[in-house]
């Protein structure tokens, strides 16, 4: 049995036609799970981040106080 895929479509009348390319055999039935992809800002993994960072104060040169 193969693995499950997940792909992107678009809903146009009365097909779904999917955002990439696919390697399906014609004339097989398959099993389509529908739901609705909410549309959100990409962020990038650094943008998350950021906004999680904080700023530390401290002394200028963090080497002149290593031994405290």
């Amino acid at each position: 049995m193969a693995r499950p895929r997940r792909l992107h479509a678009v809903f146009i009348g009365k097909v779904l036609r999917p955002e990439t390319a696919v390697d399906l055999e014609q004339n097989v039935r398959y099993l389509v799970t529908i739901g609705r992809k909410e549309e959100r800002d990409e962020q990038s993994l650094w943008d998350v981040l950021s906004t999680l960072s904080r700023t530390v104060e401290g002394p200028e040169d963090w080497s002149e106080e290593h031994y405290h």
